[in-house]
């Protein structure tokens, strides 16, 4: 066991639903429509929300 495996974060980016890269900001810009950073991309914000699980 390596202790540097242990002490690295465990973070994932989602990834953006146009090109594929992973999103570390979305900008909502309305109701429907986000800009993806770093790519640029325009998603809907739904598309970027996490699913959480009541159970």
């Amino acid at each position: 066991m390596d202790v540097a495996d242990d002490l690295e974060p465990d973070t994932s980016f989602p990834d953006c639903a146009s090109c594929g890269s992973p999103v570390t900001m979305l900008t909502v810009i309305g109701p429907t429509e986000a800009i993806a950073s770093p790519c640029g991309c325009h998603a809907p914000p739904a598309l970027f929300q996490p699913e959480y699980s009541n159970g």
